[in-house]
């Protein structure tokens, strides 16, 4: 296996230099190095270090490898949320949330600017979906839901933090900032896979995850959230869009499955 292998789990240039002065050019000779041997190369630190020999045992062994904890207080059941956004908007305006319970039931709220009042709409598929006013009405009812059944909401990757921080009410923002947490950092800084990307789908899919489908992709659940806004008759539209939701909280309830009961056996 060449230095190009390398390249899968490193890309600074410098790192890899260093490297090559080294005679460092495969992946088993990487996942060889101890962690002091890492930290000696100039911009590796004692994070980055376990991170890599971990990835690269990962890829040599083809198999996931642990390398960190996994916090007790994630062992607790909690609900999994995803946040669907308008990507032409600046800040991005979250317009559909899934909020999925530990008994996997969810709960869907979809934002519908021109009406006042929240309402109820009953799907052909007989799923309930909450229209509100606004997203700011929406934080405000994932947090509601939250309190009222002490869940601790996992979400994966900061680009859901970021919606929160720049869209939701500063009360919502406070309080629900107190019960999420993030499984994507948790799970980069315990176990590595041989995989580059640690995104949703390539990890879940990785992990043993069927339920995507080739219309699983966040620009298809928008399309079909503006054609069903467009077309308010076209419920098969919102359909679609809440079924990408519904797969997203599934994929991440997946992964923390498999993490808990993956770090118990490894422990």
């Amino acid at each position: 296996m060449s230095d190009r292998g390398i390249r899968e789990i490193i890309t600074r240039k410098a790192v890899l230099a260093q490297l090559a002065e080294r005679d460092i050019h495969t992946l088993e000779q990487l996942a060889a190095m101890t962690i002091k041997e890492l930290q000696s190369i100039h911009g590796v630190g004692s994070t980055t270090a376990p991170r890599i020999q971990a990835k690269a045992s990962a890829y040599v062994e083809k198999k996931p490898v642990w390398f960190g904890r996994v916090p007790d207080t994630i062992r607790k059941p909690g609900a999994i949320l995803d946040v669907r956004v308008d990507p032409d908007t600046l800040p991005q305006m979250p317009w559909g949330f899934c909020l999925a319970s530990p008994l996997n039931d969810k709960h869907y709220l979809i934002d519908v600017p021109e009406i006042s009042n929240a309402r109820q709409l009953r799907l052909p598929d007989g799923r309930n979906v909450s229209l509100v006013p606004r997203f700011h009405s929406a934080w405000s009812n994932v947090l509601d839901l939250a309190v009222a059944n002490d869940w601790t909401i996992y979400y994966w990757g900061k680009a859901v933090l970021k919606h929160l921080n720049e869209t939701a009410p500063p009360k919502a923002k406070k309080d629900l900032k107190r019960s999420m947490v993030d499984l994507h950092k948790v799970f980069v800084d315990a176990v590595a896979l041989p995989v580059k990307s640690t995104g949703l789908v390539e990890t879940a899919e990785y992990l043993g995850y069927t339920g995507w489908t080739s219309e699983d992709k966040p620009f298809i659940a928008h399309i079909a959230y503006l054609y069903w806004r467009r077309n308010p008759d076209r419920l098969d539209s919102l359909q679609d869009a809440l079924d990408t939701m519904g797969r997203n909280t599934d994929a991440i309830s997946h992964i923390w499955w498999w993490m808990c009961s993956g770090y118990q056996a490894n422990s």
